[in-house]
């Protein structure tokens, strides 16, 4: 969201009116609708003369987005000021370019953050220490995890992670629900993306509905994609494990179906993935699934949700306490997929 500035050379709004104010047109283009995401007279910024060093500065790390269609000079301006009226140093300018990359990957447009403002180590590899713990669990809304009682399933992982491990965080992501909501999705919980309060997660899954459409394999690859491209932070000390809860059979899985480099995104991570499917983990090796095996994680039964949970734990506990060296780059030129190579030393 950027912050508001003077005067500005054209406040052309949506519906093709020129608006009165700063205020107004910095308004109609905020989409969140948060209190916090919204202008007053307060906030409008001193006018900053295009001769001094902060407006040149943030003029040359802002030109990358001046000829680009869906960033009218309207917006463009308006970042350039409000960019000149606090930025003083290069890596001052990345709260309005990452801003401007934010807004244009969520319309379609394939551009990545300047190097530099990265905190995964894309210029110099980054050191931490793995402090906080945190399991995140996938869950297929489909109507044929029912068969599965995944609610009991989920209950159970929920209370074992928290009861096993002090300060663990659980995150969970549903897919495969009814129209638009059968993509990846995380399902906040009192507003948060993650908790150790055991009360509310178990509010969040009684409210669960598991009504839609037949499984499909695909729907989790879908949702280890979407994990893998929105958990970047074993280099700010988290240490991850995956639980995935889905109908997967021998004649409905993932064979064949997970992409190249899905494995290394993840294991770049230091993450481990496991699955509670109606898939033995011989069954799940048999098949090639090696998205479990490479990441430390296995296959269980549902009757085996007491082992799964047992062995996240161990697991964490055991990364807890050591130190990662962490390095990033895109995965490909075109697209915001970064691919973290992180190892213990």
């Amino acid at each position: 969201m950027p912050e508001a500035s003077g005067p500005v050379h054209s406040r052309g709004l949506p519906d093709n009116t020129d608006a009165q104010n700063e205020e107004t047109f910095l308004n109609a283009f905020e989409i969140t609708g948060h209190p916090e995401c919204q202008f007053t007279p307060e906030d409008i910024i001193p006018f900053v003369d295009p001769q001094s060093a902060n407006y040149i500065l943030c003029e040359s790390v802002l030109a990358r987005f001046q000829n680009i269609p869906a960033v009218s000079t309207s917006l463009y301006n308006a970042y350039l000021e409000a960019c000149s009226s606090k930025a003083t140093t290069r890596e001052d300018t990345c709260k309005y370019t990452n801003m401007l990359v934010a807004d244009l990957q969520y319309k379609g447009f394939p551009i990545n953050k300047y190097s530099y403002c990265t905190s995964c180590g894309m210029e110099d590899p980054v050191s931490s220490e793995l402090t906080k713990p945190r399991v995140i669990v996938a869950i297929s809304m489909s109507n044929d995890t029912v068969a599965m009682n995944p609610k009991v399933i989920l209950h159970k992982i929920v209370q074992q992670a928290i009861e096993g491990m002090e300060n663990v965080e659980v995150t969970l992501v549903t897919y495969g629900a009814n129209d638009e909501f059968y993509p990846p999705y995380i399902r906040t919980i009192n507003g948060r993306v993650s908790t150790t309060d055991l009360s509310d997660l178990e509010t969040s899954i009684s409210q669960m509905q598991f009504t839609g459409p037949s499984y499909d394999s695909s729907s989790t690859v879908s949702a280890l994609e979407f994990i893998a491209e929105n958990f970047h932070d074993c280099h700010k000390g988290v240490a991850t494990s995956v639980v995935i809860v889905a109908p997967e059979t021998m004649k409905q899985s993932m064979a064949g179906l997970l992409p190249g480099n899905l494995v290394l995104r993840i294991t770049g991570e230091l993450t481990q993935v496991n699955m509670i499917s109606m898939l033995s983990n011989q069954l799940c090796t048999g098949f090639g699934l090696d998205v479990f095996s490479h990441t430390t994680g296995q296959c269980y039964l549902p009757s085996q949700v007491s082992n799964t949970v047992g062995d996240i734990v161990q697991h964490l506990s055991g990364n807890i306490g050591r130190s990662t060296l962490c390095s990033c780059m895109y995965a490909y030129p075109s697209e915001a997929a970064l691919l973290t190579t992180c190892r213990f030393i």
